[in-house]
């Protein structure tokens, strides 16, 4: 799971320096609390002078990592509340990390250069809430002793690291261990290896993935010194029990959101937001909601009226001491009002500064029933996600209200000086395209410096893109419970989806592109009402079925509707070429891409671009290789690729989707076990290069009505390179002999050499290729025959 704070972490380090909106002072209850007292706290462990100890050939153990603690000093510091202690070691010793799958063996690999870490130390800040105290006492002897300043500036260092870094913290940690009424066990190390930047090691209870392991830098443009994740995974218990990938760590689970929004004429915005909520787990002291950072809460009151104590301070976690203490499964509704800046403008352009963070929500994955209303100035317009059930006009202030079919997970909206579009077509909801034509004038004269060549009218190009897009998912994947739908402008160069409503990006409204970006874009957005929304996926895994599905649905609309099959194959060229340079990168001065799997682990600061490269375009490829595995290389059919398709859509809609099952419905249609393929191209990384040679060679046959005739044997010699010996694929062969006749086959490529003799042929061939049609994510070099051994 991708937690919520850190899109916010990395919202605030992206905009701080441009926009003052997101500096608003905290705010919070008239008296300091307890949440503020014990945040405090936790920014001032001290050490304890009376207890140092000298210790030798002690060895810890927590899950795969293993710290030897061969000769030095243990300097224990005061705990916190009696539920955090901490301790700094300082001399000699060897960090010992070993992940226990092939995907995170990989990943430690890819940033460390080994698939094992053994790292000597010269000390380690720990920090913990489980049974270390009680397993590194026993034979210790304390003494009184004078911190050494060299101690001091090595525990303050590591100190910033774990709790004051621009990335990834444990603050957030501490205090819900320190408010909470039933402790759990965390334990955090911060080594610090000699001559080198500190790695730090987490078991953290509060992740769906437990065991951690961050790097650590110093990038001004990220806000300074950061821990970013590496590897993340599983306790070995909840491996060996087979746990699901996202087990329950929530809190809470709001079930309705009512949220009452009223802008005034500059856009800022006071808001009410109702929720009704249900406590998982009993006498749970402190509740947390996850709100924009760059909003100022003024109050909580709880359902009979009464305030609530809460802690806010523009981190993005609301706390909300739990005074009702209800039974668990009980509904408590709480009223939350807040105020400050959403929007940003520009001129005559409106830039949304959370799509989502604007309502109080709790957990990255949580579907709740909204019942959404809007209060703005008639100049402008304004869109969100369900039906609009109220429109209505007084004194210059427009009032709507809007609520989805059912629940869901993300609910926004888009406000600005729009332009409105309705758009009618047969067997479809209404469209609406909403257009900041006022904006266009300045835009356009930037995409004119950048060589773009601006389109006309162009409102019925983006309506003729969502809504024969809209139309044909429809008819391929499945219907959709979708009553209006709208397509927005936003100030950005972004797409975003939500149920019913699409965020597009400036751009797409004022061009068209020739090589059909516009199309794959828009129609990508459109996508995700099947993927993303209609069929959820279930962990930041699986992400690559929503993003890559509707990529490849982008680029088959592109096909459909240009019905141009070469500029759609070109578009898997370009994807190729991309993800060969990924691939190549390890051989060069970059950091090799990981696996799908990884989902938004794939990008970090060494590998920035990554997200989209592997987790659109690879999905994108994984799709587009299914299709052709699965397609009759004679007739070139795609009914099963589309009854695959359809069928997956059908069985989850409305559900969470996992790869897993997504291998299921294809092995179902198949009749085969796919997991070779899911392997290598999900959980691998490997992309072949395949070496080809094919020579023909005239032989004569004799059959009864025709002795001494004269047929043509093709040999094929295939080398594969940058893949292990059992790397395997099915490899399309296409035989022309002219223009209008070609033969297509596919053959099993596996180990470094592959011999393929054809069927004998009456008439020789011009050409022969391997891998038509872009059919399998490699790259292919044709050598001659004579050549053919070389490696």
């Amino acid at each position: 799971m991708l937690p919520l704070r850190f899109f916010y972490c990395l919202l605030l380090v992206c905009l701080a320096a441009t926009s003052p909106l997101l500096l608003a002072q905290p705010s919070g209850s008239a008296k300091p609390n307890e949440v503020h007292t014990l945040r405090t706290l936790v920014d001032s462990f001290r050490m304890d002078p009376t207890r140092i100890a000298d210790v030798s050939g002690m060895i810890l153990q927590r899950e795969v990592g293993s710290f030897s603690f061969e000769q030095g000093t243990l300097y224990f510091c005061t705990s916190l509340k009696g539920t955090i202690g901490a301790a700094l070691f300082v001399g000699q010793g060897e960090f010992i990390f070993a992940p226990p799958t092939t995907v995170e063996k990989g990943q430690l690999k890819r940033f460390f250069g080994q698939e094992m870490m053994q790292q000597p130390f010269t000390s380690v800040l720990m920090v913990f809430s489980d049974s270390t105290m009680q397993e590194i006492s026993p034979g210790l002897t304390f003494r009184q002793g004078t911190i050494p300043d060299d101690v001091a500036k090595t525990f303050q260092a590591s100190h910033r690291w774990l709790f004051a870094s621009a990335g990834y913290t444990f603050n957030y940690e501490c205090l819900k261990l320190l408010t909470a009424s039933k402790p759990k066990e965390m334990f955090v190390a911060c080594v610090n290896p000699p001559k080198q930047r500190p790695v730090v090691f987490a078991v953290n209870p509060f992740e769906d993935e437990e065991v951690m392991l961050f790097r650590s830098d110093d990038n001004p443009s990220l806000g300074g010194k950061f821990l970013e994740v590496v590897n993340q995974f599983h306790t070995l218990r909840e491996y060996e029990e087979g746990v699901r990938l996202l087990s329950e760590h929530d809190e809470l689970a709001v079930d309705s959101c009512v949220v009452d929004c009223r802008f005034q004429d500059d856009l800022a915005v006071q808001v009410a937001s109702k929720l009704s909520f249900r406590v998982l787990h009993p006498n749970q002291k402190w509740l947390t909601f996850e709100l924009f950072p760059g909003l100022s809460v003024d109050s909580v009151l709880w359902g009979d009226g009464s305030p609530a104590d809460f802690y806010w301070n523009n981190e993005g976690n609301l706390w909300v001491r739990n005074t009702p203490n209800p039974a668990v499964g009980a509904a408590i509704p709480v009223r939350i009002h807040y105020h400050g800046k959403l929007i940003a403008r520009q001129q005559d352009w409106f830039i949304p500064l959370s799509s989502i963070g604007w309502y109080p929500q709790h957990g990255y994955k949580q579907k709740s029933y909204f019942d959404l209303t809007f209060h703005y100035p008639s100049n402008y317009l304004l869109a969100s996600v369900g039906e609009r059930v109220m429109n209505q006009e007084s004194n210059d202030i427009t009032t709507t209200r809007w609520i989805p079919g059912g629940p869901i997970r993300n609910a926004s909206f888009n406000i600005g000086l729009f332009k409105e579009y309705d758009i009618k077509m047969d067997n479809l909801p209404p469209i609406t395209i909403l257009m900041s034509r006022s904006g266009h004038k300045d835009a356009a004269a930037q995409l004119i410096q950048q060589g773009y060549t601006l389109g006309s009218n162009m409102h019925e190009q983006v309506a003729e893109d969502v809504g024969n897009s809209f139309l044909m998912f429809t008819r391929v994947f499945g219907e959709l419970p979708v009553k209006r739908f709208y397509a927005t402008e936003i100030y950005d160069s972004h797409g975003e989806a939500f149920p019913g409503m699409l965020h597009l990006a400036w751009t797409t409204f004022l061009r068209n592109e020739e090589e059909g970006f516009d199309h794959i874009f828009r129609a990508h957005e459109v996508a995700h009402q099947w993927w993303g929304i209609g069929v959820d996926f279930a962990s930041y895994h699986d992400q690559w079925l929503s993003e890559g599905f509707a990529e490849y649905s982008g680029l088959i609309y592109l096909q459909a509707a240009l019905k141009d099959k070469d500029l759609f194959l070109s578009w898997m060229k370009k994807f190729r070429k991309q993800l060969m340079g990924n691939r190549k990168s390890m051989f060069g001065k970059g950091t090799e891409g990981g696996p799908i799997w990884l989902g938004y682990r794939t990008q970090s600061s060494l590998t920035e671009g990554d997200y989209d490269l592997i987790i659109y375009l690879k999905g994108a490829w994984i799709l587009h290789m299914i299709r052709n595995l699965v397609m009759d290389p004679m007739t070139m059919k795609d009914d099963k690729f589309m009854a695959i398709i359809r069928d997956f859509f059908q069985s989850y809609v409305g559900k969470e989707a996992t790869t897993e099952d997504f291998q299921r419905v294809v092995e179902k249609h198949v009749g085969v076990d796919m997991n070779w393929f899911f392997q290598q191209w999900v959980y691998g990384t490997e992309i072949p290069t395949y070496r080809f040679a094919y020579t023909v060679s005239d032989t004569v046959i004799n059959e009864p009505d025709a002795p001494n005739k004269k047929m043509y044997k093709i040999r094929c010699h295939i080398r594969a390179k940058d893949v292990s010996p059992t790397f395997k694929m099915y490899v399309p062969i296409r035989v022309t002999f002219d223009k209008e006749r070609v033969i297509r086959t596919r053959m099993a490529v596996q180990g470094e050499v592959t011999e393929i003799e054809l069927p004998l042929l009456p008439e020789k061939p011009e050409e022969v290729i391997l891998n038509d049609l872009e059919s399998v994510l490699c790259e292919v070099e044709a050598i001659d025959w004579d050549e053919r051994m070389e490696k």
